[in-house]
């Protein structure tokens, strides 16, 4: 190691006496050939790392004293015992009620109900009812009806079955005639009505879309007259739905008897359709079909199209639609409507084309309204007329094919409070006859209007009011088509509560003693009022 800094000190000699050496010629050129390249010196690092110093803090324990109020009372609390439910008591409900009354004309009235006391899964039942009047100034003017009914219905978790029996008795007598000029005995001018019938039917209770709703039906009815004229008739079927399907199958079939001459009416209907809902809209597309035989043999086939929309804000439910049907036409239905009839045809009218519009819906919550505009086409509409064969009774004639009309009806009905009950309707009525010359016995314009009133749960008060246009008629006297004058029919009743099992009642009907003859030369009674008691046992 000694020799290597000899030798390193000897060359750091030699080169610092050469330099002197070269000192003594300055004006030497020295030209550089080397490229300059800079070196930066590494700078100086501090390698000591930052230190946290921390101070550990002593916290002294802390000490308290705990301070022990007492309360000293000398108020005993007791148990708190349950509250118990006031029994509820069941109304009493009595199995008969029996209502009679009397009055001027002398008529009277009976009205009793037999029914089974509370029962989930059956009902039975009976009802009588009597009306009938039998003094007036008119002669042969007497009437009454007497309906007796027996009926059981059965009901469990799938469905509920019904039957019942029913007979019906009426009895009027042909007054319509001149009385100057006529005089007939009560005998011969008496007409009796006898119907017996069964009904029965079978509806599932099932609200699920998705299974198979269904009501079945089976009803039949024989009536028999004074004048040997007998009619039978059947008639059966039932609705089915299943989701959005819907199919409904029937037949009614009858057969009538007068003069020793039977006539038969057979109709079987064939109508399914699919009710399609979106939003609040509802479309119903189907389609009505209809095979008539017997004494005529024909198919009838119509659309079934409507559509309903329910405007919620408004509480409103629009709808319109077109369809039509075969109207069956039969000796019973004549004769609740007419009862003066003598010997008719039966046939069946056809109502070609019905186009309909209307809105049902509430304001507020107390007033309930209905509007509905039907316009008709029709074929072989029923008119009655004056039978030429004995001008006392009536008979049918038929329209022709070309024949329609518009119909119109509002209907409202407010409940103000659980004590007053207002309710109206109107109809308006517009005909455009074919082949015959007037729409015989039908008004342009009909009103029912009404209220019920409670007064301190012992008087119910109600009033009815019904008034008719004028309508035309022949007349086999005057000759030609006469006018049958309009009116009001204003009834008034009023019942008092004396108890819970006997209540005192009387009707006042017609008190603006308005005689309206329904039919010409058949005046009802004038102004009429009864007097009568109700029982419950």
């Amino acid at each position: 190691m000694k020799n290597i800094h000899k030798n390193i000190c000897l060359v750091a000699i030699s080169l610092l006496g050469h330099s002197a050496f070269a000192q003594k010629n300055v004006s030497e050129q020295v030209n550089v050939v080397r490229s300059y390249k800079p070196i930066l010196a590494e700078a100086l690092r501090i390698n000591t790392n930052p230190e946290i110093k921390t101070d550990m803090v002593q916290i002294a324990p802390l000490t308290y004293q705990t301070l022990i109020f007492g309360l000293d009372s000398l108020t005993k609390t007791s148990a708190i015992t349950a509250e118990k439910m006031k029994s509820e008591s069941i109304t009493k409900i009595y199995p008969v009620y029996l209502r009679m009354a009397g009055g001027n004309y002398a008529s009277s009235l009976v009205d009793l109900y037999w029914n089974n006391l509370r029962s989930k899964d059956l009902q039975t039942g009976f009802a009588y009812n009597h009306r009938a009047a039998s003094n007036s100034d008119v002669a042969n003017m007497q009437n009454s009806t007497n309906d007796l009914s027996t009926w059981v219905k059965k009901m469990n978790t799938s469905n509920t079955l019904t039957a019942a029996l029913n007979y019906n008795r009426a009895v009027n007598h042909f007054y319509g005639y001149d009385h100057k000029s006529f005089d007939y005995n009560k005998d011969t001018t008496r007409q009796q009505y006898d119907v017996i019938s069964l009904q029965t039917s079978l509806v599932s209770n099932i609200q699920n879309t998705a299974k198979l709703k269904y009501d079945v039906f089976f009803n039949a009815y024989s009536l028999n007259d004074a004048y040997t004229v007998k009619e039978n008739r059947m008639i059966t079927g039932g609705n089915f739905s299943y989701d959005v399907y819907d199919f409904k199958v029937g037949l009614d079939a009858s057969q009538s008897e007068s003069n020793a001459i039977t006539s038969k009416n057979n109709l079987m209907e064939f109508s399914p359709s699919v009710s399609l809902k979106e939003g609040n809209g509802a479309l119903t597309i189907g389609l009505i079909s209809f095979i008539e035989s017997g004494n005529q043999s024909s198919f009838h086939a119509y659309p079934n199209v409507k559509y309903s929309y329910d405007w919620k804000p408004a509480s409103l439910v629009a709808y319109a639609g077109i369809n039509g049907k075969m109207h069956k036409n039969a000796l019973n239905n004549f004769a609740i409507e007419n009862p003066f009839i003598g010997n008719v045809a039966i046939e069946n009218s056809n109502e070609k084309l019905n186009l309909y519009v209307g809105a049902r819906g509430s304001i507020g919550t107390k007033t309930a309204y209905l509007l509905n505009a039907n316009l008709k086409q029709t074929e072989n509409d029923a008119y009655f007329v004056v039978d030429n064969s004995d001008m006392r009774k009536y008979t049918i004639i038929y329209d022709g094919k070309n024949a329609s009309s518009f119909h119109l009806s509002a209907e409202v009905t407010h409940q103000s409070n659980s004590k007053l009950r207002l309710f109206g309707k109107l109809g308006i009525h517009s005909y455009q006859t074919d082949t015959i010359r007037e729409a015989y016995h039908k008004p342009t314009y009909e009103i029912n209007a009404g209220a019920t009133y409670a007064i301190a749960d012992k008087f119910r008060l109600q009033m009815d009011l019904l008034s008719f246009s004028s309508m035309k008629t022949t007349d086999y006297q005057l000759g030609g088509i006469q006018s049958i004058a309009g009116g009001t029919d204003l009834n008034l009743s009023i019942d008092y509560k004396y108890s819970k099992i006997i209540s005192v009642f009387t009707q006042f009907n017609n008190i603006l003693n308005y005689q309206r003859a329904r039919y010409l030369y058949y005046n009802s009674y004038g102004f009429q009022a009864m007097l009568g008691l109700s029982f419950n046992f």
